[in-house]
């Protein structure tokens, strides 16, 4: 059993390590249908190997220079009111509703990693300047908003929608964003944790010790391979992974399987 509960955390790390996306959203499906977990545990669950093998993973690109914080801290203290909102809505929601709006989510989450698939790596390696560009914060304070009620709801990462954002609204190259946004996943999670531990939501860690332990090891395999290698042909297949998952949850939430 611990065997089998280190090979999900692996192969979750690691999709999250490559792609900065998707990995995280995968946790929940692994802590409902293959641990057996209920639905508002597991996404509480879920925030903490999320958050820490974010923050784990993220060292790496640190070392590389490739995180950059101002962006990451205006994306993530952006989060802070609607992660709190997300947890609260998540214990008022019953189980089998939460899965359909998970699945949807999913399936939206794929076809962005699709498009995403297809973006070019050129971009600026220098951090984007703010100055006089409204519109750019517009996209990164709703972008935050929107991932941290994502994060609190689901005890999802969100980098599915902050990759893209980084890439299309602020010219990041693709290791760059998957880099800040692996950053912003770990902030994303404290939120979601705090308002978890204040009462707001519920938290219950379970037997989530040799997950954890897996998917820190993956997400430390899968930055190393990330930095060196393309990633988008992988983007590309986790992407039909995640809506093929997303078709499955559907199903057994609606007792068709």
């Amino acid at each position: 059993m611990f065997l089998l509960e280190f090979l999900y955390g692996l192969g979750t790390g690691i999709a999250l390590g490559l792609t900065g996306a998707g990995g995280s959203i995968i946790m929940v499906p692994i802590l409902v249908y293959l641990i057996g977990m209920n639905v508002h545990n597991a996404t509480g669950a879920s925030l903490v190997i999320v958050g820490a093998s974010s923050a784990v993973g993220v060292l790496g690109y640190i070392k590389d220079k490739l995180v950059h914080w101002r962006i990451a801290l205006v994306f993530a203290m952006s989060g802070i009111v609607s992660a709190f909102i997300g947890s609260y809505l998540n214990v008022l929601v019953v189980p089998r509703i939460i899965l359909y709006l998970f699945a949807a989510t999913m399936i939206l989450i794929g076809f962005l990693m699709l498009k995403r698939s297809k973006t070019s790596e050129a971009g600026n390696t220098k951090t984007p300047s703010l100055k006089n560009e409204m519109r750019k914060w517009y996209y990164l304070v709703g972008a935050g908003l929107s991932v941290g009620f994502l994060t609190g709801f689901f005890g999802v990462g969100g980098g599915f929608l902050i990759v893209p954002v980084l890439v299309v609204a602020l010219k990041f190259p693709t290791k760059h964003a998957i880099a800040t946004s692996l950053m912003i996943i770990a902030l994303n999670s404290l939120w979601g944790i705090a308002a978890r531990f204040l009462g707001i939501g519920t938290i219950s860690t379970g037997p989530i010790v040799w997950i954890l332990v897996g998917t820190i090891a993956g997400m430390l395999i899968g930055s190393l391979i990330a930095v060196k290698v393309k990633s988008e042909m992988l983007t590309k297949g986790f992407s039909y992974f995640i809506i093929a998952v997303a078709v499955y949850i559907f199903l057994r939430a609606s007792n068709a399987l």
